[in-house]
Protein backbone atom coordinates (compact mmCIF):
# COMPACT_ATOMS: atom_id res chain seq x y z
CA UNK A 1 0.00 0.00 0.00
CA UNK A 2 1.07 3.49 -0.97
CA UNK A 3 1.22 6.16 1.59
CA UNK A 4 -1.31 8.07 -0.04
CA UNK A 5 -3.74 5.36 -0.01
CA UNK A 6 -2.48 4.50 3.38
CA UNK A 7 -3.33 8.12 4.08
CA UNK A 8 -6.82 7.82 2.47
CA UNK A 9 -7.98 4.58 4.53
CA UNK A 10 -6.76 5.95 7.73
CA UNK A 11 -8.69 9.17 7.32
CA UNK A 12 -11.82 7.44 6.42
CA UNK A 13 -11.67 5.08 8.42
CA UNK A 14 -11.77 8.11 11.11
CA UNK A 15 -14.52 9.38 9.70
CA UNK A 16 -16.44 5.77 9.55
CA UNK A 17 -15.71 5.91 13.43
CA UNK A 18 -18.00 8.47 13.78
CA UNK A 19 -20.15 7.64 11.51
CA UNK A 20 -19.87 10.19 8.34
CA UNK A 21 -22.40 8.41 5.93
CA UNK A 22 -19.62 9.06 3.13
CA UNK A 23 -16.62 8.12 4.89
CA UNK A 24 -18.53 4.60 5.24
CA UNK A 25 -19.46 4.71 1.75
CA UNK A 26 -16.02 4.86 0.10
CA UNK A 27 -14.49 2.30 2.17
CA UNK A 28 -17.21 -0.13 0.94
CA UNK A 29 -16.28 1.17 -2.51
CA UNK A 30 -12.78 0.19 -1.43
CA UNK A 31 -13.40 -2.78 0.40
CA UNK A 32 -15.73 -3.96 -2.36
CA UNK A 33 -13.64 -3.33 -5.74
CA UNK A 34 -9.57 -3.52 -3.78
CA UNK A 35 -8.81 0.01 -4.11
CA UNK A 36 -6.30 2.16 -1.58
CA UNK A 37 -4.27 -1.26 -1.42
CA UNK A 38 -6.98 -3.17 0.64
CA UNK A 39 -8.16 -6.94 -0.30
CA UNK A 40 -11.34 -7.15 -1.49
CA UNK A 41 -13.99 -7.78 1.43
CA UNK A 42 -17.74 -8.39 0.19
CA UNK A 43 -18.11 -8.74 4.20
CA UNK A 44 -16.17 -5.59 5.15
CA UNK A 45 -18.00 -3.73 1.85
CA UNK A 46 -21.87 -5.03 2.95
CA UNK A 47 -20.80 -3.87 6.49
CA UNK A 48 -19.47 0.02 6.01
CA UNK A 49 -22.48 0.44 2.82
CA UNK A 50 -24.64 -0.81 5.42
CA UNK A 51 -23.33 1.84 8.11
CA UNK A 52 -23.43 4.32 4.94
CA UNK A 53 -27.35 3.08 4.90
CA UNK A 54 -28.01 3.94 8.55
CA UNK A 55 -26.74 7.38 7.99
CA UNK A 56 -29.20 8.32 4.94
CA UNK A 57 -26.66 7.94 2.09
CA UNK A 58 -28.89 7.49 -0.57
CA UNK A 59 -26.00 5.57 -2.91
CA UNK A 60 -25.12 3.52 0.27
CA UNK A 61 -28.78 2.63 -0.53
CA UNK A 62 -28.04 0.94 -3.98
CA UNK A 63 -25.04 -0.54 -3.03
CA UNK A 64 -26.37 -2.41 -0.30
CA UNK A 65 -29.40 -3.52 -2.31
CA UNK A 66 -26.53 -4.69 -4.80
CA UNK A 67 -24.72 -6.50 -1.92
CA UNK A 68 -28.50 -8.24 -0.63
CA UNK A 69 -29.34 -9.21 -4.32
CA UNK A 70 -26.18 -10.58 -4.74
CA UNK A 71 -25.94 -12.24 -1.35
CA UNK A 72 -21.87 -10.80 -1.23
CA UNK A 73 -20.79 -10.21 2.23
CA UNK A 74 -24.31 -10.29 3.49
CA UNK A 75 -27.52 -13.74 2.98
CA UNK A 76 -29.03 -13.22 -0.23
CA UNK A 77 -32.68 -11.48 -0.12
CA UNK A 78 -33.80 -10.16 -2.70
CA UNK A 79 -36.97 -8.85 -0.39
CA UNK A 80 -34.30 -6.80 1.16
CA UNK A 81 -32.64 -5.85 -1.87
CA UNK A 82 -35.73 -4.20 -3.12
CA UNK A 83 -36.48 -2.31 0.13
CA UNK A 84 -33.39 -0.86 -0.41
CA UNK A 85 -33.76 -0.61 -3.87
CA UNK A 86 -36.84 1.09 -3.45
CA UNK A 87 -35.51 4.08 -0.60
CA UNK A 88 -32.41 4.67 -3.39
CA UNK A 89 -35.35 5.39 -5.66
CA UNK A 90 -37.52 7.41 -3.75
CA UNK A 91 -40.05 4.62 -2.87
CA UNK A 92 -40.70 4.54 -6.98
CA UNK A 93 -41.07 0.08 -6.66
CA UNK A 94 -41.06 0.44 -10.74
CA UNK A 95 -37.32 1.79 -10.38
CA UNK A 96 -36.38 -0.60 -7.92
CA UNK A 97 -37.96 -3.43 -10.31
CA UNK A 98 -36.17 -2.21 -13.27
CA UNK A 99 -32.40 -2.09 -10.95
CA UNK A 100 -33.10 -5.41 -10.24
CA UNK A 101 -33.69 -6.60 -13.66
CA UNK A 102 -30.41 -4.85 -14.96
CA UNK A 103 -28.56 -6.56 -11.53
CA UNK A 104 -29.70 -9.77 -12.22
CA UNK A 105 -28.30 -9.26 -16.27
CA UNK A 106 -25.42 -7.48 -15.86
CA UNK A 107 -24.02 -7.81 -11.94
CA UNK A 108 -25.04 -11.00 -10.68
CA UNK A 109 -22.93 -14.29 -11.87
CA UNK A 110 -23.89 -16.15 -13.55
CA UNK A 111 -26.63 -14.22 -14.92
CA UNK A 112 -30.10 -14.94 -14.92
CA UNK A 113 -32.29 -14.11 -17.29
CA UNK A 114 -34.91 -15.46 -16.64
CA UNK A 115 -35.08 -13.21 -13.04
CA UNK A 116 -33.80 -10.23 -15.15
CA UNK A 117 -36.78 -10.84 -17.64
CA UNK A 118 -39.11 -11.08 -14.99
CA UNK A 119 -38.11 -7.96 -12.89
CA UNK A 120 -38.15 -5.92 -15.65
CA UNK A 121 -41.95 -6.96 -16.74
CA UNK A 122 -43.01 -5.96 -13.08
CA UNK A 123 -41.19 -2.64 -13.53
CA UNK A 124 -42.99 -2.37 -17.46
CA UNK A 125 -46.38 -3.37 -15.36
CA UNK A 126 -45.87 -0.37 -13.48
CA UNK A 127 -45.24 1.82 -16.10
CA UNK A 128 -41.27 2.32 -15.86
CA UNK A 129 -40.23 3.85 -18.80
CA UNK A 130 -36.72 2.66 -19.03
CA UNK A 131 -37.70 -0.67 -18.60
Amino acid sequence: MQQSDAQVVLWCTRAAEQDYPSACLRLGHAYNFGHFGLDKSFTFAASYYERAVKGGDTDGMGCFAECLLRGEGVDASEAKAMYWYSRNCGGDISAEMWFSGGSYYHHIPPRRPDRALYWLGQAVSLGHVCA
